[in-house]
């Protein structure tokens, strides 16, 4: 593996990571009425 191929597979897997994290926060922010704006793009997949 050349060090061109890791770097592609470690930004496909930050990619992935930061999906999961901001959904698990947009979630946690959806019961906070403040932080509601956070959780909209749920109701668009919904």
């Amino acid at each position: 593996m050349s060090v061109r191929d890791k770097s592609v597979w470690i930004l496909i897997v930050f990619i992935l990571s930061g999906l999961v994290i901001g959904g698990l926060l947009g979630d946690l922010a959806s019961s906070v009425n403040g932080l509601r704006m956070a959780s909209l793009w749920t109701e668009f997949w919904a």
